[in-house]
């Protein structure tokens, strides 16, 4: 069905995004697309230039309104409000600092003062795997200040360099949806079971989020208003109720805010989102048996991290680290959904990591036969997402998975078959002598510490590896590195889980690595997360040790090392380290203290002068000796200039402007 213009620009929120770009001032604006969404591209730009433009020259008419007067008979500004005006003007344009010559200010620092010819959009095309990551590196080739990420996310905890928005792709579900699920629920005696209903859904789904809470309430217990039009949402973040902010309101054009309200820029939550009366006491808070995983669709908005609806979302400091706050499940931040009887209103209350039930620690206390809770999932063609859930929770709780033919069918019996494909790897895994690491998304949280660790832990061993970057994998680019016998996986939590029939190398994830080696028990119950990986009780044992060894080896006060008798000798070692310091490996098998002493003193029994020495003769066994750069031409081709820079478009694309 092919949609018109109308369509596509709610689609992709194209209004929405126009008055955050106005709002804050970026200059450079880096939009990510799917690769289906590609078509889409021109349109996308051109709507938005054209939406910036309107409100320049809507803002432009407005100014030169103030200082003329209207039709009415109001006088206009005398020559000396004018001037104070325009010294006003100047000021707040860039603190008096612009050329008085010039039209346009060089330094646009207030955002009412931005030119159109200054924002420039750059459409990113070629994205990290599976385009569900934020790509940061692509938008770092434009120098771009705002990053727009459209389509499926997977959640992961990423380092953000640059402030960054998710516009998810809105499903459209059939007009019967909601009411399935209210006659599953009816027919199943769901809500009688007096457990808790864990809701997970993907990012598509989350237009249907608030619908999907009112359909798991019980409606016998509560009377509430079923319009959730009308609703308000509180969100209670450590013991105090906050106000949810809604993303519309706040990024209505500046022109168009009434005087005296805050500047967009000053969204970050305040005294003035708090509640602080007793209007929400716990005598009125129900709690209606749900807990619900709200999404991030913001990151590094002035410093904040958003998480909730878009009409309704509550902010975090990113220097907060609510990582180690808050609970968290598959990326989504997990609130009990509470329901105010006295104002009508729900209010969603943050788990906390320290309440949650079920731990690594304590299993023993969700058991198979005694679950505390469901968790029904809303994953539509998404099946990364299911696996993911499944290998993770499966364990913990019943999961349910929607489709349209049986609502609700069970996933948990699909577990076995899951882990007897992985579990095949690992036993693999001990056996293997050289690995490489592939580096999926350099900007993922804690992925430096866990490349380091899982190098550490192979050198212990003393295994081989090589470390490689690259975004999106195929089998080619794997056969390229001829030694390495299996690839330890480093990328989002949901493309852990390759289909091997794809490679014809073994592929596995750090969680399968760390079982492989004794680091964690084989207890069917993976580990996505580089921060539950890292906190793990013996993986955060070996990280701390490995920290005091080799390169980041950390001194010992009462070590005998640092003794005055040795300073001398200790110097002049030093300084010899030093000189040759870069041929240093600190990601080979070797220690880095064998190294440094087959480079100071050649010591023939040395396992670096071993190795060194079986490198070489392996060398020369090889038949394979490349093919010769005269191979089947009869004449050499002459070397000619070839194209530079980044490629913005091809000359092909004029026919779309037409």
């Amino acid at each position: 069905m092919k949609l018109n213009a109308e369509s596509i620009s709610k689609k992709y929120e194209l209004e929405l995004l126009s008055h955050i770009i106005l709002n804050y001032g970026f200059k450079n604006v880096a939009i990510q697309l799917a690769d289906y969404m590609l078509n889409d591209s021109l349109f996308i730009s051109n709507t938005i230039k054209n939406i910036l433009l309107n409100s320049q020259n809507d803002r432009v008419s407005k100014d030169s309104n103030l200082r003329v007067g209207n039709k009415n008979g109001e006088t206009g500004k005398d020559e000396k409000s004018e001037k104070n005006f325009e010294q006003k003007f100047e000021q707040n344009c860039c603190s008096g600092n612009c050329n008085k010559n010039k039209t346009i200010c060089d330094i646009s620092i207030n955002k009412e003062t931005n030119n159109i010819d200054q924002v420039n959009l750059y459409i990113l095309g070629d994205t990290t795997l599976n385009e569900c990551c934020e790509d940061y590196v692509c938008s770092d080739h434009v120098h771009a200040d705002f990053l727009v990420h459209y389509g499926i996310s997977c959640q992961s905890f990423i380092t953000p360099y640059i402030p960054s928005i998710n516009i998810f792709n809105k499903i459209n579900i059939e007009g019967h949806f909601l009411k399935n699920i209210n006659e599953f629920i009816s027919k199943k005696n769901i809500l009688e079971e007096n457990k808790i209903s864990i809701i997970l859904t993907d990012v598509s789904y989350i237009n249907y989020m608030k619908q999907l809470v009112i359909c798991f309430c019980d409606k016998n217990k509560m009377s509430f208003l079923c319009d959730e039009k009308k609703q308000k949402i509180f969100y209670e973040i450590d013991n105090k109720i906050i106000s949810s902010k809604n993303i519309y309101d706040q990024n209505i054009l500046v022109s168009e805010k009434k005087e005296g309200n805050n500047s967009v820029n000053n969204t970050c939550t305040s005294s003035n989102s708090i509640i602080d009366d007793n209007t929400f006491t716990s005598s009125d808070l129900q709690f209606t048996n749900i807990i619900i995983g709200m999404h991030r669709i913001a990151n590094n908005m002035n410093g904040n991290v958003y998480y909730g609806y878009w009409d309704a979302y509550v902010e975090f400091k990113i220097d907060d680290n609510i990582f180690d706050k808050y609970k968290f499940m598959c990326g989504r931040l997990l609130f009990k959904v509470f329901y105010n009887t006295k104002e009508k209103t729900f209010v969603y209350k943050i788990v906390k990591k320290k309440h949650i039930e079920c731990k690594l620690e304590n299993e023993e206390e969700c058991t198979l036969n005694n679950k505390c809770a469901n968790i029904y999932l809303f994953a539509g063609k998404e099946k990364d997402f299911t696996n993911r859930v499944i290998l993770e929770y499966g364990s913990y709780y019943d999961i349910y998975s929607y489709n349209d033919v049986t609502i609700f069918s069970n996933e948990n019996n699909k577990i076995n078959k899951l882990l007897l494909k992985r579990y095949n790897l690992i036993e693999i895994c001990k056996k293997v002598n050289t690995f490489g690491i592939i580096i999926g998304n350099v900007n993922l949280c804690k992925n430096k510490e866990l490349r380091l660790l899982i190098n550490y832990i192979l050198r212990k061993n003393g295994k081989k590896c090589f470390t490689i970057v690259t975004n999106k994998l195929n089998s080619a680019k794997l056969e390229n590195f001829y030694d390495i016998e299996m690839y330890i996986l480093l990328t989002c939590s949901e493309n852990s889980l390759l289909e091997l029939k794809d490679f014809s190398k073994k592929i596995i994830n750090p969680y399968e690595f760390f079982v492989a080696y004794n680091y964690l028990e084989w207890n069917c119950n993976y580990l996505f997360d580089f921060y539950d990986l890292l906190n793990a009780k013996e993986i955060k044992k070996e990280y701390i040790s490995s920290l005091r060894k080799d390169k980041y080896f950390t001194w010992d006060i009462n070590s005998e090392q640092l003794c005055i008798k040795n300073e001398n000798n200790n110097e002049q070692q030093e300084l010899l380290l030093k000189k040759y310091d870069h041929l240093i490996d600190h990601n080979s098998t070797i220690s880095v203290q064998d190294q440094q002493k087959f480079i100071t003193r050649f010591q023939e029994n040395s396992s670096m002068c071993q190795y060194f020495m079986e490198t070489i003769k392996e060398n020369e066994k090889r038949e394979f000796k490349g093919v010769d750069i005269n191979y089947n031409t009869e004449e050499i081709p002459i070397a000619v200039q070839g194209l530079d820079g980044i490629a913005q478009r091809y000359d092909s694309d004029l026919k779309f402007s037409k």
